[in-house]
């Protein structure tokens, strides 16, 4: 199972552009084909787990100018079998942060 290895976690502001260009970005030129990234590179971290699920906390300050800020999250799989790049990526998220 690839997610007990781990995973890159991406975290960015932008789901339409990154520094590799437009989004969505087919990974079939880097060695991994019907894989696309659908979310901008802006943070990044790794996470290895011994779990079929891993676990991602983030922690926000309780200040309402954060409130209604909207983020993207994709991640990475290794799984070496999978392709060339060795590995796979996970569906996208959109996030958006609130005030209780």
């Amino acid at each position: 199972n690839a997610a007990l290895g781990g995973a890159v976690v991406m975290f960015g502001f932008s789901n339409t552009m990154s520094a590799f260009g437009p989004l969505p970005l087919d990974l079939g030129f880097y060695g991994a084909p019907g894989c696309s990234a659908y979310v901008s590179t802006d943070a990044t971290t790794f996470r290895f787990s011994g779990q079929p699920l891993i676990p991602i906390v983030a922690t926000l300050p309780n200040d309402p100018a954060l409130a209604g800020i909207r983020y993207y999250m994709q991640a990475l799989t290794i799984d070496p079998t999978a392709n060339a790049l060795g590995s796979v990526m996970s569906d996208a998220l959109a996030l958006c942060t609130g005030v209780y």
